[in-house]
């Protein structure tokens, strides 16, 4: 095991030049056929095909012993993604998009905010590169807050507002997810759930840095998109909440 994984109490196995990093809960489950599924996956060069796709990576959806998981590719993104859509720069194992979003998410939870629960990585060592995916469990009966519609007796306003709150729950646990925006948020009947926590950033201070960026990219994805104000102002209210 990576000496850098160590830590993160997971359980190792290997199938072919694959390494899959697991709690030992799922490891339990988690069977051969699965391992195939995966690798199959993870050797699809596959390319998102539009901008909600794009946001969340190539992603496989699978059943192990009754759990119900989202395996998550991550991949590069523009122009460079048109020769290379997957393969990243090793730096240092302890930097890796898995282990980051993993440490990320661990944390939120354990402070009680709604973000998936991650099972584990896939690892793949290509000497001064690598590929990787995240392992998570899979929410269920959700729609994107991008995909709401005010026509239909959701109140996009409150939405948009839950979403900033909890996103200020994160900064307050000292951790910025920089890519958030109306793509990234998953609505059911428990409430507002952020997602896609690739990149995250650890600080120690300067929250309202942070928060001001957060502001703008959700603001520019809005915009983009034509979403409208409520989704704006909405996102806006909640993260400058207290």
């Amino acid at each position: 095991m990576k000496k850098e994984f160590k830590n993160l109490n997971l359980f190792l196995r290997s199938h072919g030049k694959t390494d899959f990093y697991l709690d030992y809960g799922l490891n339990k489950s988690f069977s051969e056929e699965d391992c195939e599924k995966v690798v199959s996956f993870l050797d699809q060069n596959t390319a998102a095909s539009n901008h909600v796709e794009k946001s969340r990576g190539a992603i496989l959806e699978i059943n192990s012993g009754g759990i119900d998981l989202i395996i998550r590719k991550y991949h590069r993104g523009g122009l460079i993604s048109k020769f290379n859509s997957n393969l990243h720069f090793l730096k240092s194992y302890y930097y890796v998009r898995p282990v980051l979003e993993f440490k990320a998410l661990n944390k939120m939870l354990s402070a009680g905010l709604k973000v998936p629960r991650p099972r584990g990585f896939i690892f793949r060592d290509h000497m001064f590169f690598y590929e990787s995916a995240i392992i998570l469990d899979k929410i269920d009966n959700t729609i994107p807050l991008q995909n709401l519609s005010a026509d239909v007796g959701f109140n996009l306003f409150k939405c948009a507002e839950q979403a900033g709150h909890v996103a200020k729950l994160a900064l307050k646990q000292g951790i910025c997810h920089t890519d958030l925006h109306p793509a990234n948020v998953l609505i059911n009947k428990d409430g507002v759930y952020l997602i896609d926590f690739d990149k995250p950033i650890f600080f120690k201070s300067g929250i309202e840095f942070h928060q001001n960026n957060m502001i703008s990219r959700w603001r520019r994805f809005v915009d983009k998109y034509g979403l409208g104000d409520d989704l704006l102002f909405g996102f806006e209210k909640g993260i400058r909440s207290n």
